[in-house]
């Protein structure tokens, strides 16, 4: 795609959603799981009620809809455009939450995501 990630995967979603609200896309970021790190290296705002993987720089805090909500579980991790919040619930909307190459909209707990704020 536009932003180097393979169609129907839930980053090219997630960096086709960021471009689409007139912000700045991540560009050639890999697996959902390295985006954190990427992200903090480009110095995009990185959030986190739990910083599972204990990154340097994360901010403690939760999520804003506009936000990337980071998975980092699993080989390649998961990427979700936060649509809105309630506490420490977000509801996303993703591509690929199945494996199946689908939209999909869903309520989540974001306990132990990340989000990214892009400019």
């Amino acid at each position: 795609d536009a932003w180097g990630y393979c169609t129907r995967q839930c980053v090219s979603y997630a960096a086709w959603a960021v471009a689409h609200s007139g912000r700045q896309a991540p560009m050639y970021y890999g697996n959902a799981r390295d985006w954190v790190w990427h992200a903090l290296s480009d110095g995009v705002a990185v959030y986190s009620f739990s910083n599972p993987l204990g990154y340097s720089g994360v901010q403690e805090g939760g999520p804003q809809p506009g936000d990337v909500a980071i998975s980092v579980s699993g080989t390649w991790g998961h990427a979700m455009y936060v649509e809105s919040v309630s506490g420490k619930s977000v509801y996303v909307s993703q591509y690929n939450a199945a494996l199946d190459g689908r939209f999909s909209y869903q309520n989540r707990d974001g306990s132990n995501y990340y989000y990214l704020r892009f400019q």
